[in-house]
């Protein structure tokens, strides 16, 4: 039995790197030295206790959360496997054409971003660059993952229904009856009725709708993308008419956001009760956002009130950290800096929690 299941049975394919996982916080290999690839498939395989590159889960299951390597170990799609050394989920991000800019997101991921950041602060220092094309990707995969193997594809951008990358992906793939297709969209596009037709023949498709808050909260956190243009997208998602779809929404943790979790459950309980889906599902499970904006610039006061208002045994509150002020410092520089560009302003979209920011100065 492995340590980790996704040391030893995934792998995540970003532009012309690849890693086991996108928590995995060691150098990546070139996907175009497929050799060097199956060497260090093997030595992680082989790893029985926690590595530096792994803190990320580390961390949360010493604060009592569940880290995605526990998620996954018991996950049925790692379970009786053939080979316990099969890849059986594969993670790919092979552009990053995407039409929002993100707060928590930067050019790496966005090209929206990398557009963004040569009008503005001129930060090249989290662009993403390559000298290969996604067409030269896409071969590599083909060398380099067997897919006869995979059970499990996720799909990421940029935002991946704004091109035809993934189609070419799936295109690949002989016996699509036997896969499930991830996907991770911002909700903005919705897929055409070829691409629904194609989906129709893998074995089951989840689309994973990355939504961080409501209203004039997501126009913010999501900038420039618009609340209505994804509320109509996400009642087409809720009236799809096929057995083999599943639809959920991912609940990114920020500090501005965080408090409000209440208020986006209600409104998707209220959204959603004459349709399809159970809202009852979605902004449930969040994740804690990193980077400059991270659960350390969360005001004392305010952490108090967080776990006053959902528990200390809540999600929600374990995954809150020490209070960190330097770290905080740099994160209201931050988010100030962006708001004067984008004509925003973070004290007005989120007015209840401003005064614990302000006690934190």
């Amino acid at each position: 039995m492995s340590f980790c299941k996704l040391l030893s049975n995934q792998c995540y394919v970003y532009y012309d790197t690849i890693k086991p996982c996108c928590w995995y916080k060691g150098k990546g290999l070139s996907i175009f030295d497929a050799e060097e690839i199956q060497n260090h498939t093997e030595r992680l395989a082989n790893i029985t206790d926690w590595i530096p590159e792994c803190n990320y889960c580390h961390t949360l299951e010493n604060s009592g959360v569940e880290s995605p390597r526990l998620f996954w170990d018991k996950h049925p799609l790692f379970q009786n496997l053939d080979n316990d050394n099969d890849v059986v989920k594969i993670d790919l991000q092979l552009d990053n054409d995407c039409n929002a800019a993100c707060l928590m997101c930067s050019g790496w991921n966005s090209s929206t971003w990398q557009q963004y950041n040569k009008k503005t602060i001129k930060n090249i220092t989290s662009q993403f660059e390559s000298n290969s094309t996604v067409t030269e990707r896409i071969e590599a995969v083909k060398k380099i993952i067997d897919f006869s193997k995979v059970k499990q594809l996720h799909l990421f951008g940029g935002e991946p229904l704004r091109t035809n990358t993934h189609l070419k992906i799936l295109k690949l793939i002989d016996t699509p009856e036997l896969i499930s297709l991830v996907y991770v969209t911002n909700g903005s596009e919705f897929p055409e009725d070829s691409t629904i037709e194609l989906w129709k023949k893998f074995k089951h498709v989840f689309i994973n709708i990355s939504i961080d808050g409501i209203d004039e909260h997501f126009n913010y956190l999501r900038w420039p993308l618009q609340w209505n243009q994804v509320k109509e997208n996400l009642l087409k998602y809720a009236n799809l008419d096929t057995d083999n779809f599943t639809i959920n929404i991912t609940f990114t943790a920020t500090p501005f956001n965080i408090h409000y979790q209440d208020t986006y459950i209600n409104w998707s309980l209220d959204f959603f009760k004459d349709t399809n889906l159970n809202g009852s599902n979605f902004f449930t499970n969040p994740s804690p956002v990193g980077g400059i904006i991270n659960m350390e610039c969360v005001p004392e006061n305010l952490q108090t009130i967080i776990k006053k208002k959902y528990s200390v045994d809540s999600k929600i509150s374990k995954i809150l950290r020490p209070f960190n002020p330097a770290k905080y410092k740099e994160f209201i520089n931050y988010v100030e800096l962006h708001d004067g560009y984008r004509k925003l302003s973070w004290r007005e979209t989120f007015p209840e929690i401003v005064q614990y920011f302000e006690e934190a100065i």
